[in-house]
């Protein structure tokens, strides 16, 4: 067996448990930040309620949309930003760890 083959087949072995470690960071901000972009118009319907309660229903309504809606939006950008990342993470990482034992 050749040190090439022998290279392959230990990468081949060793691929599946480093893939899984450097994948786990990045899989869990990109799972969170789609959290927050799924639920960000839940943020309409909270501004909604608390400028209802201070402003009256009607303030309430028309202030606390915009202000939800603002907040809904920085929500779904900040939420794509973490899916953006930790996509990028675990790709990284993955090809980190796999070139890493062949750079030595």
């Amino acid at each position: 067996m050749t040190f090439k083959n022998a290279s392959c087949l230990v990468l081949a072995w060793l691929l599946p448990a480093t893939a899984a470690l450097a994948v786990d960071g990045g899989v869990r901000r990109a799972a969170d930040g789609t959290v927050q972009a799924v639920t960000a118009p839940v943020k309409i319907v909270e501004g909604m309620q608390d400028e209802s309660r201070r402003n009256g229903p009607l303030s309430g309504a028309v202030i606390g949309t915009a202000k939800g809606t603002l907040n809904a939006a920085g929500a779904v950008i900040e939420g794509g930003a973490s899916i953006a990342v930790g996509t990028l993470e675990a790709t990284v990482g993955v090809v980190k760890r796999v070139v890493q034992p062949l750079s030595r």
